[in-house]
């Protein structure tokens, strides 16, 4: 028999059960045992608010098992969060140091055509709509406004629209810095009163990469599957879980639209062992987010294999370009963008822009212009009129920049911080530099028109004031 404790303003409780009995049926017992209302009351099981219809076995841990126990905790329903931008902007101080001044498987959604037009709505304006403009912005003028430094060292982190921030954080038990010697921590921060306050801290599985959706849902992506996860003000909700390993999401500017690649559920036989990643089958699939779903809607893998795609970046509802390498007759290696229409399955243009350059990302800058990035050079493409603009010649050898509007994106290397921006309708001109005090991992846009950098174990709050 397992027993289920409850703790309830400060006092705690018990219900007997049996592996198979539902969480919703033993959640009834305790509050019919309490005299509460299911409506009022929430239960949370190592920081996430536990699914009703699950059974005490598929929700317990394995090390709460072995002890044929859960711990939970009862607490009153939180209000919805309200946006604290406003907040943020009235209270951080700006009169601080300058930095140094310087799918259900892969199957065919049939009513799915109507639905993609329907994405044109959701387009890259939206993406802007907040007032984060970066106007007018120089670079010489970056500063700290705000720092905070976390008790574990941070993997990675991400931004939500409201402010708060994300962070995977890794906490060592041991000696040596193994996976196998910490634990795994996710931590939600917020910005109030000038100070950084971490609202969740909870153990949670590694996540390489979180996407907020237009309900303001958090798309997680871990090594062996999706979730979908709505961040409450102290707690998580899991809504959706996608089995799907070895996943990776490419965002595109139209919102709740995604390219997922993941391993395919037939692998050959030679994918086993220390060299399986050598010989692993991918899937390549369009996804689109709704009603708090991620659904798949067209599979890609014929298209990639023929076409020798790359990269891929949506131009419209229906249209995308295609980074292409294909073996040439004069050259070893041709390189194109494909204008590809993915509602016909047709190709509407194919324009060649090099000769196996390396070419390596592509990012829709705003309606009219695509950026093709390479070793050292970038090619402006003008999408509207499917031809090549101008290829400039900068020292990037990396793809780590910051898109901050439709016409300006940061590019950061060896310590200092760079801010580019179109002009006119062919031109991408350098507009200044500063060199960075830390060693930041990532810079991400922040409401405010203001940056969040992160290293180790500090956050870091950037303006230009």
């Amino acid at each position: 028999m397992n027993r289920v404790l409850f703790t309830y303003l400060n006092q705690e409780y018990f219900i007997q059960c049996n592996n198979e009995d539902k969480m919703g049926n033993i959640f009834s017992k305790i509050l019919n045992k309490l005299g509460q209302n299911n409506n009022d009351i929430i239960f949370l099981y190592n920081g996430i608010k536990v699914n009703e219809e699950l059974t005490f076995d598929e929700c317990v841990s394995d090390l709460d098992r072995d002890n044929n126990q859960m711990n939970l905790i009862m607490t009153k329903k939180e209000p919805e969060l309200t946006n604290n931008i406003t907040t943020i902007n009235n209270n951080i101080n700006n009169n601080v140091n300058p930095i140094n001044n310087n799918t259900n498987n892969i199957n065919t959604v049939n009513n799915v055509n109507n639905d993609i037009n329907n994405i044109i709505n959701n387009n890259i304006d939206e993406y802007y709509s907040m007032k984060d403009r970066y106007a007018n912005l120089d670079i010489n003028k970056i500063r700290i406004n705000l720092q905070y430094q976390t008790l574990n060292g941070i993997d990675n982190l991400f931004i939500l629209r409201d402010g708060r921030i994300i962070t995977n954080q890794k906490v060592y038990y041991g000696d040596g810095d193994d996976e196998e010697d910490g634990e795994n921590k996710l931590c939600v921060y917020s910005i109030k009163n000038n100070k950084i306050k971490c609202d969740i801290n909870i153990d949670y599985q590694y996540s390489n990469n979180c996407i907020e959706t237009s309900d303001g849902n958090v798309i997680m992506v871990f090594s062996d599957k999706i979730k979908i996860i709505k961040i409450h003000q102290k707690y998580i909700e899991e809504i959706q879980n996608l089995n799907l390993q070895k996943a990776k999401i490419s965002v595109f500017f139209y919102k709740d639209n995604f390219l997922i690649k993941c391993l395919a559920e037939n692998q050959p036989s030679k994918a086993k062992g220390f060299f399986a990643d050598l010989f692993y089958v991918y899937d390549q699939c369009l996804f689109k987010y709704e009603n708090g779903n991620l659904i798949s809607y067209k599979n890609l893998n014929e298209l990639y294999k023929k076409e020798k795609v790359k990269a891929i970046a949506q131009i419209n509802s229906n249209e995308y370009a295609l980074l292409s390498q294909k073996k040439g007759v004069v050259y070893g290696t041709n390189d194109y963008i494909i204008f590809y229409d993915m509602i016909t399955d047709k190709k509407i243009k194919s324009l060649k822009i090099g000769n196996g350059e390396r070419y390596g990302n592509l990012l829709l800058l705003n309606k009219e212009n695509l950026i093709v990035f390479r070793d050292y050079s970038l090619v402006l493409i003008d999408v509207k009129n499917r031809k090549t603009n101008k290829e400039f010649k900068y020292e990037m050898d990396i793809y780590e920049f910051t898109l901050l509007n439709e016409t300006s994106f940061l590019y950061k290397q060896n310590g200092r911080i760079c801010l580019y921006k179109l002009e006119g309708t062919n031109n991408i001109v350098q507009k200044g530099d500063a060199e960075l005090t830390d060693s930041y991992e990532q810079l991400f846009r922040f409401p405010g028109n203001k940056l969040i950098g992160f290293t180790n174990n500090n956050i870091s709050l950037l303006s230009f004031n």
